[in-house]
């Protein structure tokens, strides 16, 4: 980070669509005192970073890209020359807020077509992976194209779209010359790759609710891992557990990806499976929300599957439960790191 400091013009790209993404990026900024000025914000999945900080990082470049390898794609399949206006059009998007300033680009996965595109343009010096959720506690980094993929992504893929494909062979690629190392909020993170990982610790402020809640809900993606089916019958076992602990008043949050446009339907079943299965006042809280800043201000109970919050509201002294066991019949899904710090809903 220091040679990359050293240079005064070089500009820092934080690509975002998380709270927890822009607040460890904004700790980064503040413990290397980078100027503001020198900061874009790229953010994905329509993610609004908190209203207090809009007028701090004024540069911003708002898409409804998606961080997903699948969804949210610039990549049109074999359609050749629609992938190569896309790119264009991609490429015009950055630089009307670059123009031709050197760059570091900070991402949250590799996977997809934006990382790609980033690092292999000319101007860009070097790129970071930010901690991003449970993905970057997982003791695995498999290759995503494997097999007849795999043949195709080396031999097709890779040699006819070289830009688009430069690091989406993994979800942390660190092989790649412009990879300058991980940053993180804690030691536990990045366990495969901790001789990279830089920990700038928890990046979390204390912003309380209105009103007290007995407990917390992270609304995990569950549609990535399971059926619809199988996720009502999940989100009524979870009901059923909570319905009898006695709370008076318990608040909930949908993660990033489900709010994005493209999840509108999922969104609104799973708030009616809710309303329809507790019986005890519930409040959807909005995107705007932190949950790790509301655990910061609040002694509440916290539920999740596997999301890496519950690493940071143990930390905090709060009690963790997970539903990953209502999930277990149809997913081999696991992050221990999460699970092991949880207590399991029966």
């Amino acid at each position: 980070m220091k040679e990359i400091l050293a240079n005064k013009k070089i500009k820092h790209v934080f690509g975002v669509s998380s709270h927890l993404a822009f607040y460890l990026c904004h700790k980064l900024i503040q413990t290397d005192a980078i100027d503001a000025d020198d900061c874009i914000f790229f953010t994905t999945r329509d993610y609004i970073y908190p209203k207090e900080y809009q007028s701090v990082y004024k540069n911003i470049i708002r898409t409804s890209y998606n961080i997903s390898p699948t969804d949210g794609r610039i990549f049109a399949g074999w359609r050749y020359w629609e992938t190569r206006k896309n790119v264009q059009r991609f490429d015009a998007l950055i630089d009307s807020q670059l123009k031709d300033s050197a760059f570091v680009w900070y991402t949250q996965v590799c996977f997809n077509d934006i990382c790609s595109l980033m690092v292999t343009k000319p101007n860009c010096v070097g790129y970071y992976i930010i901690e991003d959720g449970s993905g970057s506690y997982r003791r695995e980094n498999n290759p995503i194209f494997t097999g007849v993929k795999g043949i195709l992504y080396r031999m097709v893929l890779k040699p006819l779209y070289p830009r688009l494909f430069a690091v989406k062979n993994r979800m942390i690629e660190t092989n790649h010359p412009k990879f300058k190392g991980c940053i993180a909020s804690n030691d536990l993170c990045f366990p495969l790759h901790q001789q990279f990982t830089r920990v700038v610790g928890l990046p979390f402020i204390s912003v309380p609710l209105e009103r007290e809640p007995d407990a917390i809900i992270s609304i995990d993606p569950l549609f990535l891992w399971i059926s619809m089916t199988q996720a009502k019958e999940v989100f009524q076992r979870l009901a059923t557990y909570i319905n009898s602990k006695n709370y008076q008043y318990v608040v909930y949050k949908h993660h990033p990806y489900t709010l994005s446009a493209s999840n509108h339907e999922i969104h609104q079943q799973y708030n009616q499976w809710l309303h329809d299965y507790l019986s005890i006042e519930i409040e959807e809280l909005g995107s705007d929300v932190s949950l790790e800043n509301t655990l910061m201000a609040h002694t509440s109970d916290f539920y999740t599957a596997v999301s890496s919050i519950a690493i940071y509201a143990k930390a905090m002294g709060r009690t963790c439960y997970s539903y990953m066991n209502f999930m277990r019949p149809y997913t081999t899904l696991s992050v221990p790191v999460v699970e092991d710090l949880c207590i399991y809903t029966e």
